[in-house]
């Protein structure tokens, strides 16, 4: 990439890959997802040759099911093309990225400038700045349409110059398919009917009753850290304090004391995953991609999750315009990706290298639970919390 055409190319490609992977995630929120986790990107398997993949993540024995999966995806690409929505919040999201970098580009951590230089020197990569880069991206991103987008996908995917990869654990009783096993997938992909995409966008508010605004009763200061201390009507305390860590970023972390230790035997794998099938079940009127589609270019939001210590406060919550306060929506699905990622992950074995810090952290408490190593008195009280990142521009 040397030149304006060459970075404009790199945009394309970077939309491409976007809207393919965005549909490749929402396979995962189906009853029962081919796989775990897929993506379409590029990458380089030596510095020199650049390489452009498809891959996913599979539950042991599922190496067929999540190769369809992945083809007929891409192969429906192929046929169809993009909707035109799609490329819309596609182009979207990628300006919004850039306008975060833009605007954090006095604190950026000398790591991200650190791996440019890498890259520049080792794989040729140009580094002219966020301010240029920023600028041509809102420049090109405009001229660049459907028809270029949707082009890629015959260009990249072929029959010739292909290699297939499948790394499986060496198991006793886990067969791999062999090769005439993985090339019949592609050859009953190609020969079978494949409907269009269709592009589901819910036409509702994201809030359709905003909460009634709180009341401060009650403010008090802390000059020496510049903490300022409201008590609200409803009796939750407000901790304010103004940082120059970032220039578009407003953080609120709302808790309580409570939380998974509080919670019965037989009730602890759900206290412990209460969080995830409310964050994997969308909310109100939305599922979790129509919510992901809803928000495209904001970069806002809300995270529930129960903790060892806290839980979310309700009254503290109501606070806030929250998709997920007074319209929860009813799991329609055993959470599926989140299901086959404990069964995925927790095949694999103990002794992997990875898994020794951890099976050092952990042991188990009187009733048999997995328990952290924490002070006695601390085991009693564990946690809902509630996380909203946002920026000032949203």
């Amino acid at each position: 990439m040397r030149s304006p055409p060459d970075y404009r190319q790199a945009l394309v490609e970077a939309l491409y890959n976007q809207m393919l992977s965005q549909r490749l995630f929402e396979l995962t929120q189906t009853a029962e997802p081919p796989y775990l986790g897929a993506f379409s990107g590029q990458g380089r398997i030596v510095r020199s040759k650049e390489v452009y993949m498809l891959a996913a993540l599979v539950q042991e024995g599922g190496l067929i099911t999540g190769l369809e999966a992945l083809l007929t995806e891409a192969e429906r690409v192929a046929r169809y093309g993009f909707a035109a929505s799609e490329l819309d919040r596609a182009k979207t999201e990628l300006l919004r990225g850039l306008e975060q970098a833009y605007d954090e580009r006095e604190n950026t951590d000398s790591r991200m400038h650190v791996a440019e230089y890498l890259r520049h020197f080792l794989e040729g990569e140009p580094f002219p700045g966020i301010e240029y880069e920023f600028a041509l991206t809102g420049e090109l991103l405009p001229t660049i349409g459907l028809a270029e987008v949707n082009r890629l996908a015959s260009e990249w995917i072929t029959e010739g110059n292909r290699a297939v990869l499948v790394n499986a654990p060496e198991k006793e009783g886990l067969q791999t398919p062999n090769e005439a096993a993985l090339t019949a997938v592609f050859l009953d992909v190609a020969a079978r009917p494949i409907e269009p995409y269709e592009d589901a966008v819910a036409d509702v508010p994201l809030v359709a009753d905003m909460p009634a605004a709180g009341r401060v009763v009650r403010q008090e200061s802390v000059e020496e850290v510049g903490l300022t201390i409201w008590e609200l009507a409803n009796g939750a305390r407000v901790l304010l304090k103004p940082t120059d860590f970032k220039d578009d970023e407003i953080l609120f972390d709302a808790w309580s004391p409570g939380g998974t230790s509080l919670a019965a035997d037989e009730s602890y794998v759900a206290a412990t995953t209460a969080a995830g099938v409310v964050r994997t079940s969308g909310a109100g009127a939305f599922t979790l991609v129509e919510l992901d589609k809803a928000l495209a270019g904001r970069a806002a939001s809300v995270r529930p999750y129960v903790s060892s210590l806290y839980e979310a406060g309700q009254h503290v919550v109501r606070l806030l315009p929250d998709p997920y306060q007074g319209q929860p929506r009813e799991p329609q699905r055993e959470s599926g990706d989140r299901v086959l990622g404990y069964r995925g992950r927790g095949a694999q074995p103990a002794s992997l290298p990875a898994a020794a810090p951890h099976g050092r952290a952990v042991r188990r408490d009187g009733s048999g639970r997995v328990a952290g190593v924490l002070p006695r008195p601390l085991r009693r009280c564990r946690r809902l919390h509630l996380r909203l990142r946002g920026s000032l521009r949203s």
